[in-house]
């Protein structure tokens, strides 16, 4: 696993998630708030390519609705539905934050900081999930493994 090595600053066709739906519930591009991204090829020893989510959200609650109404509606990472699924049934709608990761796929939902863009938040946010799976083989091992069995595995703080 790698770490992302910088945040856009701008939107493009490259980095922003696609569609990007205007949503009644976001505020805004900057923070305070939650945001979400998308993180292609996470188990890639060449680097991942992150996608983001540039709306921030006033609540957890309705970024976390905000993913799963995409991973439900549009196609945008392999195996969604799986993925829909499984964020569905977790059983975490409180979580401030959480990483879903799908077979090629990472999604991160993240806090954002006051006057903070929701990319930057979310490659801090990635970036230190990497560095805590880094230092934690066993579960590093253990998700893997499940994931690359067509599991989707969800964690959060």
């Amino acid at each position: 696993m790698k770490r992302l090595s910088a945040h856009p600053t701008q939107t493009t066709p490259f980095n922003g998630i696609m569609p990007d739906k205007e949503s009644p519930a976001s505020t805004g591009r900057s923070g305070p708030g939650w945001s979400w991204m998308a993180v292609h090829a996470p188990w890639s020893s060449s680097g991942p390519s992150g996608r983001f989510r540039w709306a921030v959200f006033n609540e957890p609650h309705s970024a976390r609705a905000d993913l799963q109404q995409l991973l439900d509606e549009d196609d945008v990472v392999a195996d969604q539905r799986r993925a829909a699924a499984a964020l569905r049934n977790s059983g975490v709608e409180d979580a401030e934050q959480l990483v879903l990761v799908c077979n090629s796929w990472a999604l991160a939902m993240h806090r954002v900081g006051p006057g903070e863009s929701g990319p930057l938040a979310g490659t801090r946010f990635y970036n230190e999930w990497v560095a805590m799976m880094q230092n934690n083989v066993g579960t590093r091992l253990e998700i893997h493994g499940a994931v690359m069995e067509g599991q989707p595995m969800i964690m959060w703080p």
